[in-house]
């Protein structure tokens, strides 16, 4: 009976941490993805900005930053809508 519960016991330990280490695989892909991505959004020689469904400013680059691009009173730029941006721009429809 003890050498089952040993077993059992070293079973649960063996699986946890392999567990363990394939989240720990999943996260790190994720981080480098992340940075990938931002590395990729920083080097556009151009303003990008990635709106949500209601056109509010998630993402920007530095060029977006820029005052002749949105006008230096919209610094920083996070959870601004395109159309307080770029007034020209009636409404934003998906």
């Amino acid at each position: 009976m003890v050498a089952i519960d040993v077993a059992l016991l070293c079973i649960v330990g063996v699986v946890s941490v392999l567990l363990g280490m394939r989240v720990d695989s999943e996260r790190r892909k994720a981080e480098n993805s992340e940075e990938r991505e931002n590395a990729v959004i920083s080097a556009l020689a151009d303003a990008l900005l990635v709106l949500d469904e209601n056109g509010q400013v998630g993402t920007y680059n530095v060029y977006a930053q820029r005052p002749y691009q949105f006008g230096a009173q919209y610094s920083p730029l996070d959870d601004r809508n395109i159309v307080e941006l770029m007034p020209g721009l009636v409404s934003f429809e998906t």
